[in-house]
């Protein structure tokens, strides 16, 4: 192609003195064109730049004079260039002259005048994803919000989860070779809609109240990078962290000057920003001569980014003091408000993983993944049976159909990415070179990591966040939102759980000596005392006036009439209340009058404020027919109890355990004292265990087991309301059903 071009340049040289270049201007284009092919830059805008001279006129001319300055990065001779092109052509149909001329524009300072050019070139390539959010990206540099979102409607869509994938879901880009946009979106949806759809999550994440979480961007070294980080900073705080202020982690590959920090920690008040920096580095069984400089486009520092943020990300120590990440790309903006809090929801959840679509691997990218996972299987066949991967897998050849998650929204327990299953993975993955060789991503990686390490229950679908990314539009707003006020987290009725615990918290050490005496009169069924004890209460905290249709008589006053406890519910934090109220709310008793009597039970390693807190959501959240007793605080079962599978295996955990159900259906149904290793008598032992299975804690896992060995039946609240069998939740159709019958068979019913 080369020697073509060197061709090229020669008649065209040959041309130019014998043509009258004011006629047409062609000679010089062409010779222009030449040299640029030829990487010849400087010459070819010489040439150019004579051309001009010679014949300003020409609108093809000064397009390729515009393309070489824009190469050279000089945007205000390119702007200025492209200007008079359009003006002697203004009906260019070229979508690509279009675009070059609007960024252009954009670099030039000019931004506003590139607006009519993208659009433009949106209208004309209207199938096209790229026109549309280049346009829509540009409005919002310029805080054009309402035009921005306007803009985005050809690319909206519903997000897509595990479930939707399966049933063959793909995403808009992936029809047409990559264009995607049918006119098939659905309508933008209104802020009321949005408020309305984050109402249950919002509930339940007030209800499990603060989290140790943070949120991580990764800065790399492009230019653009930096503008688009402003950019998702001034959106997130805007419609999330202006007002629950969580800090924000920018890890960066190369050195931030002092004054691009302090803009980045402005866009970002009032949460708290902070830098970390990070190293580079080949691992040390590659050889640097050995990686490509590009990988299907893709530069070695783009590879970088893709190995820290599936592995070495965890390791950072900047990480210890939380619980959660929240990884944003530089370029995820958040469109919408977000009014509940998404660390507390997925501690509600009791969620490891949290994503917002399921996409799919382009099949170059993925050269090889495949195999190096069914690789990495037949190297540990302890995995093989308890994967997510066959459902992914089809037939007839088994083999990982290219989902994956869209990383550029998701939320993870830090425990997860650093514990040695994911890590042994991370090196597995690491040491075939695949990254660096092939330009494995961070999105199929995290996917796999998923279907090899965790069930279903753990994930949590994001599907109800206005969010923007590349060609994902989700939940997007008809109009541009206002900044989240305090009363779209804290008011109405969603919100009455965060009131809750703010109250229980405020009002424990007050409530102390008459809770107490509550409690005990209602424990031996003294409805009088019971109710002059409720009296002597600090008074409850507010309720919304759209939930109060009918007053609730207090718990203590409705376990008057005693009775044997029907369910225990083992509390091992407030985000397992919350879930425990989430299940219950949903009960409806099979014949009226039933009651469910159910007492909480917790280790003593729970805390004053957290049993309160715990109390205090069930007590606004249950419905009334279930009867609360006084919750019970129970000897810690195991002092070696340290969290994680391995703690089951102990037998001391799961005889604790079983201990502690024995006793407690014994001591506390009426069937008996003392916490003896034998089975009660019939009758004395409680009929259902509600608890939430932690597979980090080893105490509800123990619990779940056994309940399992005594036969009692367990209702894991965390498994999306799934009846277990110790560990193994029924399935999904069977769920709802499970729950009614489970709630039913331990309630007392009359006669």
């Amino acid at each position: 192609m080369s020697g073509d071009n060197a061709e090229a340049e020669a008649f065209y040289a040959a041309a130019v003195p014998l043509r009258d270049p004011r006629l047409d201007g062609a000679a010089y284009v062409g010779l222009g064109a030449a040299l640029h092919a030829q990487r010849r830059v400087t010459e070819a805008l010489q040439v150019l730049s004579r051309g001009r001279e010679l014949n300003p006129a020409s609108s093809g001319l000064l397009e390729n004079l515009a393309t070489v300055k824009t190469d050279l990065q000089q945007w205000k001779g390119a702007a200025a260039a492209w200007e008079a092109a359009l003006r002697l052509n203004p009906r260019t149909s070229t979508t690509g002259t279009l675009r070059a001329a609007a960024v252009s524009f954009q670099k030039a300072g000019r931004a506003a005048e590139a607006m009519p050019h993208f659009a433009r070139a949106a209208t004309l390539d209207a199938s096209n994803w790229q026109q549309h959010y280049a346009h829509a990206h540009a409005l919002l540099q310029l805080k054009r919000d309402d035009e921005a979102v306007a803009a985005l409607r050809p690319l909206h869509r519903l997000p897509i989860s595990l479930d939707l994938r399966l049933d063959g879901a793909e995403p808009p880009w992936t029809r047409l070779g990559g264009r995607g946009i049918l006119g098939d979106e659905p309508p933008p949806i209104s802020a009321a809609q949005i408020l309305a759809a984050q109402a249950a999550r919002r509930a339940a994440a007030a209800a499990a109240g603060r989290q140790a979480g943070v949120i991580v961007y990764k800065l790399g070294p492009q230019e653009r990078e930096l503008a688009n980080l402003h950019l998702s900073l001034r959106l997130l705080t805007r419609h999330f962290n202006g007002a629950f202020g969580y800090p924000v982690l920018v890890c960066h590959d190369t050195e931030l000057p002092q004054k691009e920090r302090k803009r980045l920690q402005k866009a970002a008040s009032p949460g708290r920003l902070s830098f970390a920096r990070v190293r580079n580095e080949l691992p040390g069984w590659i050889d640097p001569a050995s990686v490509p400089e590009s990988v299907i486009g893709f530069n070695v520092d783009y590879r970088y980014m893709i190995r820290w943020k599936a592995g070495l990300m965890w390791r950072m120590p900047e990480l210890d003091a939380y619980e959660y990440t929240w990884s944003l790309d530089t370029d995820s903006f958040i469109l919408g408000p977000i009014s509940y809090d998404v660390f507390a929801a997925m501690a509600a959840a009791n969620g490891t993983y949290g994503y917002m679509d399921v996409n799919v691997e382009t099949s170059t990218v993925a050269e090889g993944l495949g195999e190096c996972v069914h690789d990495y299987l037949r190297q540990n066949p302890a995995l093989q049976g308890g994967t997510s991967l066959p459902r992914f897998s089809p037939p007839p050849l088994h083999r990982w159909d290219g989902s994956k998650f869209y990383t550029n929204f998701q939320l993870t327990r830090v425990a997860y990415g650093r514990s040695p299953a994911y890590q042994a993975w991370f090196e597995h993955v690491d040491r075939s070179r695949g990254i660096f060789d092939h330009r494995w991503g961070a999105d199929p990686f995290m996917f796999l990591a998923a279907a090899l390490l965790l069930q279903p229950h753990q994930l949590v679908h994001f599907d109800d966040v206005p969010f923007l990314h590349q060609h994902l539009v989700a939940n997007l707003p008809q109009r541009a939102s206002p900044a989240l006020r305090p009363e779209d987290v804290t008011g109405g009725v969603a919100a009455q759980g965060a009131a809750t615990v703010a109250a229980a918290t405020a009002t424990t050490a007050a409530a102390g000596a008459t809770g107490a005496a509550a409690d005990e009169a209602a424990d031996e069924g003294d409805g009088e005392a019971a109710a002059a004890a409720v009296a002597a209460r600090p008074p409850p905290s507010p309720r919304s006036t759209s939930s109060a249709a009918k007053p609730r008589p207090s718990p203590a006053v409705r376990l008057a009439a005693g009775g044997a406890p029907g369910a225990l519910l083992f509390l091992s934090g407030a985000a397992h209340a919350a879930a425990a109220a989430h299940a219950l709310a949903r009960w409806r008793p099979a014949r009226p009058g039933c009651v469910l009597r159910l007492r909480p039970c917790a280790a003593a390693a729970l805390g004053l404020e957290a049993r309160a807190t715990a109390l205090a959501l069930l007590r606004a959240a249950v419905p009334t027919a279930v009867a609360l007793a006084p919750l019970r605080l129970l000897d810690e079962p195991a002092a070696t109890l340290g969290g994680g599978l391995e703690s089951v295996a102990a037998a001391g955990a799961v005889g604790a355990a079983a201990d502690m159900l024995v006793r407690m259906g014994a001591q506390l149904g009426g069937g008996g004292g003392g916490s003896g290793g034998g089975v009660p008598a019939t009758g004395a032992a409680p009929r259902l265990l509600l608890l939430c299975v932690d597979e980090t804690d080893g105490l509800t896992l123990a619990a779940s087991l056994a309940a399992r060995l005594l036969g009692i039946s367990a209702l894991n609240v965390c498994d999306e309301d799934g009846v277990v069998d110790g560990t193994a939740p029924l399935p999904q159709a069977a769920q709802h059903a499970g729950l009614q019958a489970a709630l039913d068979a331990a309630s007392d019913c009359p006669a």
